[in-house]
């Protein structure tokens, strides 16, 4: 589908998201290829910082919600290491509460 748009429309513009399992089969070796770029420990901290004002944590509360929830990932290289994506990142966020630390992956 995506071949016969930009076969087409030579202005269009297409974003593909998926692995390569997920595109396999696409000839995509004219496409402009992104990654998203790995993110840091502090992204992760910014990014529980940012859920919990969009969650309508009171103000003072965001920063101490938010570093106790990193510290508990933190502290489990399991889960640090799946915390690669800002969606990952997310997930973490809405499941992995302070007094989970005996989840498992």
């Amino acid at each position: 589908m995506c071949e016969v748009l930009s076969s087409q429309f030579s202005n269009v513009k297409i974003i593909a998201s998926g692995s390569p399992v997920e595109l396999e089969g696409l000839r995509y070796s004219n496409w402009s290829l992104f990654e998203i770029a790995p993110i840091t420990r502090s992204d992760i901290l910014q990014l529980f910082t940012n859920f919990a004002i969009a969650d309508g944590m009171k103000a003072e509360d965001v920063e101490d919600v938010a570093k106790r929830k990193y510290d508990s990932i933190n502290e489990r290289p399991d889960i640090i290491a799946i915390a690669s994506t800002p969606l990952m990142v997310k997930m973490l966020w809405k499941h992995f509460n302070v007094s989970n630390k005996d989840v498992t992956i």
